[in-house]
């Protein structure tokens, strides 16, 4: 469940929006994670490739949310003249989600982007 909220808190300090905004809405990690499972354990008699473009398609959802959070978190940052290492920490925490295949993957950038997220008072008004 701390993944869901990590997840959904992101985007909405990112955006300072309410739940469902911007796809802010722990059920779509949720979602993601349970499609990861399925798709990485099979049961017998499912189709595999099923299970795959039901992973992939919840993946790139997931993804294109994020990286617009993570271009509105830029826009936030540069506007408060936050130094030019911090955006660039951003832009690399972006990549490396755009560029993931997990979901941990995912939840690791996220983590580390908490920590300059509180520092620099971006925060639900």
């Amino acid at each position: 469940m701390e993944d869901n909220l990590t997840y959904e808190f992101f985007i909405r300090r990112c955006w300072n929006c309410d739940r469902f905004k911007h796809g802010a809405n722990t059920d779509d990690w949720e979602r993601l994670t349970i499609n990861h499972f399925n798709y990485k354990n099979p049961k017998p008699g499912v189709k595999e490739d099923q299970l795959e473009r039901t992973y992939h398609k919840k993946l790139d959802e997931i993804k294109e949310h994020l990286d617009k959070a993570f271009n509105k978190l830029s826009s936030v940052l540069a506007k408060k003249k936050i130094p030019a290492s911090v955006i660039d920490d951003i832009a690399k925490y972006k990549t490396q989600v755009a560029d993931s295949t997990q979901p941990q993957e995912i939840m690791d950038c996220l983590n580390s982007t908490i920590p300059i997220l509180d520092e620099y008072d971006i925060r639900l008004k």
